[in-house]
């Protein structure tokens, strides 16, 4: 779903960012996701952003099932 969502809003001139895989993490507060994505990349169509954005956004909605 994220990758889906990444692909669609990315800049077009980049093709070389991929979306990360999201890593459970403990909540912040109640309404926090349990999970994070990691953005470290440096990327000159400035994708980073973007791929917090979407974090925002699905971390509202969405949790990752803990299968630990």
């Amino acid at each position: 779903m994220l990758t889906g969502a990444f692909n669609r809003i990315r800049p077009m001139r980049c093709r070389s960012c991929e979306m990360p895989l999201p890593v459970l993490a403990a909540r912040e507060s109640y309404d926090a996701a349990n999970w994070t994505l990691p953005v470290g990349m440096r990327c000159e169509h400035n994708c980073g952003t973007f791929i917090r954005w979407l974090a925002a956004q699905y971390g509202r909605k969405y949790d990752l099932a803990d299968t630990q």
